[in-house]
């Protein structure tokens, strides 16, 4: 029971501690938290806003210029995927968390989780 207690508390612990050094590194790169949630940082790229939501350590970005995502994916892929290349998906239909986020009508956002 003491292994599992053990276990257990640092799995609970591992998220924070993501949160943690994602949020620095993204406060370092001149990504602004987001007042009303703690796991969505935005940032004026171009003109345009940048936005990295995530929860646990999947994370969801976002920007008009496809440019700008390659640059803001390969600084997060240096800092983050060192030991584990990260897994990245692109296009109009994307898989976050369990839905299917489909992006296909300009301006709209339609989700199924079926």
């Amino acid at each position: 029971y003491a292994a599992l207690a053990k276990a257990l508390y640092g799995t609970l612990r591992a998220p924070l501690l993501f949160w943690r050094k994602l949020t620095s590194k993204l406060i370092d790169w001149g990504y602004e938290n987001n007042p009303y949630n703690w796991c969505v940082e935005n940032k004026t790229i171009r003109g345009e806003q940048f936005t990295i939501l995530w929860h646990v350590d999947n994370l969801n970005i976002s920007h008009v210029s496809d440019k700008v995502l390659d640059i803001q994916i390969r600084l997060i892929e240096l800092e983050f995927g060192k030991e584990t290349p990260l897994t990245v998906s692109r296009g109009k239909v994307s898989y976050y968390l369990g839905m299917v986020l489909d992006y296909y009508c300009d301006g709209k956002v339609q989700v199924n989780m079926n």
